[in-house]
């Protein structure tokens, strides 16, 4: 079997389609970083157990202190004293989109998978077309599921996404239609 002179203009249309669907949303996320107002903490210290009188002062000081921000100010502030739940266990990811670079990554990452290991089952281990994407496209799909468990169990975030296995799932279709041209 000769390969397909289409593979190449192919996959680099998918990869230069993913690289600029990701491109709008970094620049974005980078300019909103840019416009947040600088951070200020606050140290309070605390007051002697037998001293009402300074804890009275300082809770008037940190009403003041309070009354001071401008709404502006005190909202990164309330911002940042939420409790970080993402790495529990079960809990969504906040920032799992489904036009995200990271879909575009595992889009991408099931095609040339799906493209890699066909061409090792059909040319170098000289198995037909259909039973080489077949195992391709299982491959594929293994390493997808396997990522998403040790993202489970492992990862920083600790969250199984359904969302990631829907763009494997893509992938691994566009690398199949790639194949069977």
């Amino acid at each position: 079997m000769s390969a397909n002179p289409l593979i190449f203009p192919c996959t680099a249309a998918v990869l230069l389609g993913a690289l600029l669907l990701g491109l709008p949303r970094a620049a974005h996320a980078q300019k909103q970083q840019r416009q947040q107002p600088p951070r200020r903490s606050v140290v309070l210290k605390p007051a002697a157990p037998g001293d009402a009188g300074a804890r009275r002062r300082s809770s008037e000081m940190r009403l003041s202190l309070e009354e001071r921000l401008s709404p502006r100010l005190r909202e990164p502030l309330a911002r940042n004293a939420r409790l970080d739940t993402a790495a529990t266990p079960g809990r969504r990811a906040a920032d799992d989109r489904w036009f995200a670079m990271d879909k575009a990554k595992h889009a991408g990452g099931s095609f040339l998978l799906v493209l890699g290991e066909q061409y090792v089952f059909a040319h170098k281990a000289a198995l037909d077309r259909d039973p080489a994407l077949a195992l391709s496209l299982a491959g594929g799909a293994a390493v997808g599921v396997a990522k998403e468990l040790h993202d489970r169990r492992l990862g920083p975030t600790r969250y199984f996404s359904v969302k990631d296995l829907v763009a494997d799932a893509l992938g691994l279709l566009l690398g199949a239609g790639v194949v069977l041209l």
